[in-house]
């Protein structure tokens, strides 16, 4: 397939990600129901391993690990300003309740994952998608309905590449952990203070983020936290934001314990910037 060849020679020549948003144009308003290929195309180079599905006309999906870095893309959406360090991206799988997981703004028409290794374990089953991309919550947006075929090998390989579990418990509640309603009534007790890392510094950095995962027990104390994902993996953002969670507190009942007593999950973003 065509587009698949444009994102293949980008990813591999070791361009940067914005290169990925020319493999397929950007669409309109209301976009035309796309044919999907048989299954997953799989590529390799010496210092990347991805799995990449590509529509005509569409959006292309990539889950690439380099690096020992997963990270799970969508090119070829409507642009969004330069500027955008993320944007809004609602999946609803089949009869499911939708979605909307974390994604960042890398360049004007390509998203990436905040939580990449459950989106890919997610993609792998495959399944119909009905997709909405869309540069602002108020903003109007450009709909797709895919049909995404399974693809165990290409996708496990991958994720096997990166180390990444096969399987997840979590997974079950990471997307009602991403939940808007959920996340603004979150009330803090005392809230994380993490502290911009030192090794960031040194780099030159002067922000971050890190999108953690925890369990909050009925007490309030959040538990089980788990990095998603983190700008600049290696100088620190992470590992700051998992430290300034340990006296973190939430007002107990914030949120809602689930009906079987289990405590809730929840994924936020914390956000690093030097003064």
């Amino acid at each position: 397939m065509q587009t698949f060849g444009i994102v293949r020679s980008c990813m591999w020549l070791g361009l940067a990600v914005a290169c990925l948003s020319l493999a397929v144009p950007a669409l309109a308003q209301q976009a035309p129901e796309a044919e999907a290929p048989m299954d997953w195309d799989l590529d390799r180079d010496d210092n990347a391993l991805a799995a990449v599905l590509a529509f005509e006309p569409g959006p292309t999906f990539i889950v690439r690990c380099a690096g020992r870095r997963l990270d799970v893309l969508i090119t070829g959406l409507p642009a969004v300003p330069e500027d955008a360090v993320s944007r809004i991206v609602d999946m609803k799988w089949g009869d499911e309740p939708g979605t909307t997981p974390p994604w960042s703004a890398v360049a004007s028409t390509v998203a990436v994952s905040q939580a990449p290794d459950w989106l890919a374990r997610t993609l792998r089953h495959g399944g119909s998608l009905r997709m909405t991309a869309r540069a602002a919550l108020d903003a109007p947006g450009s709909q797709y309905r895919l049909d995404i075929p399974p693809s165990p090998n290409a996708i496990n390989e991958v994720l096997e590449a990166c180390r990444m579990p096969l399987e997840d418990p979590r997974d079950v509640d990471m997307a009602s952990a991403f939940d808007r309603s959920l996340l603004e009534g979150l009330e803090w007790r005392q809230r994380p203070a993490p502290k911009f890392p030192q090794q960031a510094m040194i780099a030159g950095a002067r922000e971050g983020m890190a999108r953690l995962s925890c369990c909050v027990q009925p007490t309030g104390r959040v538990t089980d936290c788990r990095i998603e994902s983190e700008s600049t993996p290696g100088i620190g953002f992470g590992p700051s934001a998992m430290a300034s969670m340990r006296g973190a507190r939430l007002k107990p009942g914030s949120p809602s314990p689930h009906p079987d007593g289990s405590p809730p999950l929840v994924s936020f973003t914390i956000r690093f910037r030097l003064a």
